[in-house]
């Protein structure tokens, strides 16, 4: 449109290496609300200031409490901690502290000589330990588009929580590593929220993105369970969502990839694994232990072969964080789970921009309940096409509905001659 639209400059995440390493990259940031069209594009012309750069940040004292808040949600921060969530659109708050701890990893003990490894996750104690000792660090930026605190977890923890001024969620931004194996114990680091909400030992995780399941503590739906592993048995794969509830509220947390996860262990509480260093194999065939340094001596060159060496893995991820009434909770985190996985992939060009190729879109807007899965070409003049329902049964007393969508008039400008049904599997 030729318009300014608004943009804030933020202190940028630390750009490093897989391993930690300075990776160069901006101090700083640029964040604006962006609005694209489906199955399409918009362009946006970035300048330059002449001006200096002005980012507006203040270190954070423990005794006092800070809000991040929007027309939305409102977060609460405690002793430099999250606290409190509240849904200001319906009104139900929550008690919400959330923590970084780890498991010590078991290396075998009198019951079972299984260690903790690649494929298994056994911790040798069900209380999970701080990752360390004192009150986090935090600093607060506000801004036109966004509020947000950096946080510091002692030297190899950190996150940032960002609240966008038309964001209905909160996203923590984490990153961990490398983690300190120097005193020999096999670490599984988790961020915890502990809530006030009464869940009975049970929690939802996703089957592989679709349908939510529900989990119940010590339980399983088709034998009887002999719960040996009071932590590990409790845990389920989370690959976009795990919640919890009771009859006033839902809890979401929304992960950018594949974790361990629960909410069954302790009643009001969710935890997600972000990160593990073990220093036993579990021996289920991986042949060495789950300690992912930068370097490694050869596995052909004699004795000591295979030995990790030098700084450990740091990952970064996030967690999107939604609260609302049980009832609407669907319609919250169901449409923000396709935005986390398939992002937009940015593109950039320098020079002028051409105002007639500012916005573009392939696609006539779908049902609120409806996603494009798939669209690639089959054959020269084929493509294929899969469309899903967003939602699971029940889900939402209307967009778990049945919908229907006429194809013929999907694509903008084209026109589709002939429809042969596939298999899933196509």
């Amino acid at each position: 449109t030729g318009k300014p639209i608004p943009s804030q400059l933020v202190t940028a995440l630390p750009s490093v290496t897989n391993y930690g390493q300075h990776a160069g990259g901006s101090l700083h940031s640029i964040i604006f609300v962006a609005a694209l069209p489906p199955l399409g594009f918009s362009t946006f012309c970035l300048e330059t200031d002449p001006g200096p750069v002005e980012v507006l940040e203040q270190a954070v004292s423990p005794d006092v409490p800070v809000t991040l808040e929007n027309e939305y949600l409102a977060l609460e921060f405690c002793n430099n901690s999250l606290c409190k969530i509240t849904n200001k659109e319906t009104g139900v708050a929550v008690l919400a502290a959330q923590s970084w701890l780890w498991y010590n990893a078991s290396v075998g003990n009198n019951e079972s000589e299984q260690a903790s490894g690649a494929y298994i996750f056994r911790p040798n104690s069900s209380k999970a330990i701080p990752v360390f000792t004192g009150t986090p660090k935090m600093h607060l930026a506000r801004g036109e588009v966004a509020d947000e605190v950096h946080q510091t977890f002692g030297p190899w923890v950190s996150q940032r929580v960002r609240l966008g001024k038309e964001s209905r969620y909160a996203e923590i931004t984490y990153t961990v590593g490398p983690i300190n194996s120097s005193d020999g114990l096999g670490k599984e680091i988790v961020s915890r929220i502990v809530t006030n909400l009464n869940t009975s030992g049970q929690c939802l995780t996703d089957s592989n993105g679709r349908e939510m399941l529900q989990r119940k503590r010590d339980y399983r739906p088709t034998w009887r369970l002999n719960q040996t592993e009071l932590v590990a048995g409790n845990y389920y794969p989370v690959t976009t969502a795990l919640a919890i509830n009771d009859s006033t509220a839902q809890l979401t947390v929304l992960t950018d990839a594949s974790q361990a996860g629960t909410g069954c262990v302790r009643d009001g509480e969710v935890e997600l694994m972000t990160h593990r260093c073990l220093l036993h194999d579990d021996s289920r065939g991986v042949g060495e232990p789950l300690n992912e340094t930068e370097s490694a001596t050869p596995y052909d060159a004699g004795v000591p072969e295979g030995q990790h060496y030098g700084p450990g893995l740091v990952t970064r991820g996030k967690h999107l964080l939604l609260l609302d009434r049980l009832a609407a909770a669907a319609a919250s985190w169901r449409p923000l789970v396709d935005r986390l996985h398939m992002a937009p992939l940015p593109f950039f060009h320098s020079g002028v921009a051409d105002p007639a190729a500012a916005s573009y879109s392939a696609l006539m807007e779908l049902p609120k309940n409806v996603e494009l899965v798939t669209l690639a070409w089959w054959h020269a003049d084929q493509i294929l096409l899969r469309l899903a329902h967003q939602f699971g049964i029940n889900e939402d007393a209307e967009l778990s509905k049945p919908v229907t969508v006429d194809v013929g008039q999907l694509f903008k400008g084209r026109r589709v001659l002939a429809i042969d049904e596939r298999g899933l599997s196509a």
